[in-house]
């Protein structure tokens, strides 16, 4: 439990097992999103060190990389890392965007998924409440 203090090293805050489970998986570094899904098991993690985002089971505290969407990651090419994940509000879908124009749409039950290009570096993305649309922000 963090609480306020007027002592400037109380903003160094211990993981303690009562309340924190540290995620962490050797490659993966500089966190650039995190998105829970909605029934609060899953976290996406987005990383500028890495294309492909990283789905952790909160209940077992395992990290699986999804498949990689970017065409040219196979040759050791990168799309820039992923700028952000966010899942659907019904659970059924996840957007990952990438730097490079780039944005997956991954079926959350199968993880495979749709990939598609924007006008230029993609910065952001939200679904429509009904999980219908999806909103995306691009720098051109």
């Amino acid at each position: 439990r963090m609480e306020p203090s007027s002592d400037p090293g109380a903003g160094i805050v211990t993981p303690d097992a009562a309340w924190a489970t540290l995620l962490h998986r050797r490659g993966w570094e500089r966190v650039s999103s995190l998105s829970w899904s909605p029934c609060g098991r899953f976290l996406a993690a987005g990383y500028h060190s890495s294309d492909r985002p990283i789905i952790w089971d909160a209940a077992t505290g395992e990290g699986t990389p999804l498949e990689a969407c970017v065409p040219f990651a196979s040759v050791g090419v990168s799309a820039g890392g992923v700028r952000a994940v966010r899942w659907s509000p019904s659970g059924g879908m996840l957007v990952v965007c990438f730097g490079v124009g780039l944005l997956a749409i991954y079926d959350a039950k199968t993880w495979r998924f749709r990939r598609y290009r924007a006008d230029g570096p993609v910065q952001a993305a939200c679904f429509s409440p009904n999980s219908r649309y999806l909103l995306v922000a691009v720098n051109a």
